[in-house]
């Protein structure tokens, strides 16, 4: 399997591991992400336009969010890790 190379593939991926590794929806995880991305960085990307059927990870590529959303996706992975050990 080849790695991810986007930021936004690597997003995709840590979040099908973290859902894989707790056995939590993958959406339950996205929404987490969402509502820590508002919190932490006071982005919030249901207030942006969204193209018909645009999902929200779309929305924080197009408005430049991505790093800052992959960022709170790695802090959900070592704390998803934490609580494992």
């Amino acid at each position: 399997m080849n790695k991810p190379t986007t930021t936004r593939a690597k997003a995709v991926t840590v979040v099908t591991t973290i859902s894989q590794t707790t056995g939590e929806a993958r959406y339950r995880v996205w929404h987490r992400v969402y509502s820590r991305l508002q919190l932490l960085y006071g982005v919030n990307l249901n207030a942006h336009p969204r193209q018909a059927g645009e999902s929200l990870i779309s929305v924080a590529e197009r408005f430049g969010y991505i790093e800052e959303l992959y960022a709170v996706v790695l802090a959900e992975w070592i704390f998803s890790e934490a609580v494992e050990a």
